[in-house]
């Protein structure tokens, strides 16, 4: 069972943003980040230290703002460069500046290593997109001068990075940082092995090499290397699959689960309220509650989930979905229990689905009127078509994206009025 709460505008972007990349591109896990500040990382034996001091973004809001904009109109956004300080312990302690300059990141790097003889600094990824763009790996040389800046696709084959594992901004490629060599010629970095998530396979990492004077790359041994590419070729054809089969899903019409098992029927009534919803799909969602039987010793903690759920259509506004698959005469009971507790009309602006038999549905109906809410019926005997919205591809689907993007643009666009004039 899952509850529906007050979100901020931030909250809700971050939401959407991840319900979008879900949407198009299946297992991509959702992720968040702080505001990017200043850092320092010393090197290793504590005689050098790099201070970062990120390119200013305002706020998480205005970057997103800006980001969503430079896509749409193809302009990137121009920033004044984040900052890089090299400095070394003096035989007093104090510390001495050895160069300083603009970084080649667009915000600030994630991680810095630091040579012990201060020679070279190491960064990696960019604040808010591990993996993607052309500043994955900058090597900087004794003056700051930039010797080579990397792009993932400068070590690995693009079907390797797509079996990374993804979340909504980045791609989780390397299990670590880099280590410098004991002669401080060149750092090794542990590439992550796409996992398949076979039982007999324990996550790995193939060391790649990289030469500090000029940025040369080493492949790893090639027997280590030939079975991370079997292992990446595992993992696309499990996504392969993966999407194909999502996409029959969706294009299938939605039959309800046989028997009681609840996450079944959570999956059941997600779906069939974002089939049923007259919400444009990216803003479909509701909090969903399966009822246990009567005769089940978790009956009586799920009629308390289905009163706090009752409760808070009331308070939130939001979507709700029940069902008691079993037991639908006790769903019917639980209600009756349940509205009692709240005001007439309080819950004017919620919906309630009810995945039931008619007549319990008509009851239920009955029973939630004077609260005001709206009820909707799913008919577990029937088998629900998908909206074409909802489909990829489709130009429903493209249309209902270009409508999400000029809403979050129109929101976005108020808060930044409404704290102007704050």
């Amino acid at each position: 069972m899952t509850k529906s709460r007050p979100i901020n505008l931030l909250s809700l972007a971050a939401l959407c943003v991840a319900a979008l990349a879900l949407w198009l591109a299946g297992p991509a896990r959702a992720d968040s980040w702080a505001e990017p500040a200043i850092e320092t990382t010393p090197s290793a034996n504590g005689q050098f230290r790099f201070t970062v001091t990120p390119a200013d973004i305002g706020s998480v809001l205005d970057y997103f703002r800006e980001e969503i904009a430079a896509e749409e109109s193809g302009i990137p956004v121009e920033r004044p460069a984040p900052l890089g300080l090299l400095e070394r312990r003096d035989p007093q302690g104090k510390w001495q500046p050895v160069w300083a300059g603009p970084l080649a990141n667009s915000i600030a790097p994630v991680e810095v290593i630091v040579a012990d003889d201060g020679r070279h600094v190491v960064t990696f990824d960019n604040w808010h997109s591990l993996g993607h763009g052309s500043h994955v790996i900058v090597i900087y040389g004794p003056d700051g001068t930039l010797v080579r800046s990397l792009a993932l696709t400068d070590l690995l084959p693009q079907d390797f990075i797509e079996a990374q594992p993804h979340t909504v901004s980045s791609i989780q490629w390397r299990q670590d940082v880099g280590q410098f060599s004991a002669d401080g010629a060149s750092i090794t970095i542990p590439v992550a092995v796409p996992y398949d998530g076979r039982l007999d396979m324990e996550e790995q990492s193939v060391l790649f090499t990289i030469a500090l004077a000029d940025g040369a790359v080493t492949m790893p041994p090639l027997e280590q290397w030939g079975a991370a590419l079997e292992s990446s070729a595992r993992v696309i054809a499990l996504q392969q699959q993966y999407e194909a089969e999502r996409l029959a899903y969706l294009k299938a019409p939605l039959v309800a689960p046989q028997g009681c098992e609840g996450s079944d029927w959570h999956e059941y009534l997600r779906e069939a309220h974002a089939r049923l919803s007259t919400e444009p799909p990216f803003d479909s969602f509701a909090s969903t509650t399966v009822l246990f039987p009567r005769d089940h010793p978790r009956h009586r903690e799920s009629v308390k989930w289905l009163r706090e759920e009752v409760a808070d259509a009331a308070l939130f506004q939001g979507d709700d979905a029940f069902a008691s698959p079993c037991d639908p005469d006790g769903l019917v009971a639980a209600f009756a229990k349940a509205v009692k507790r709240v005001k007439p009309g309080a819950a004017e602006g919620a919906t309630i689905y009810i995945a039931a038999p008619e007549p319990q549905f008509a009851a239920i109906a009955k029973l939630t009127a004077p609260t005001g809410a709206k009820t909707v019926w799913i008919d577990p005997a029937t088998a629900i078509p998908q909206r074409p919205d909802r489909i990829p591809g489709s130009p429903e689907h493209e249309a209902a994206m270009q409508a999400w993007r000029d809403k979050m643009d129109a929101e976005m666009a108020e808060t930044e009025e409404e704290m102007a004039e704050d």
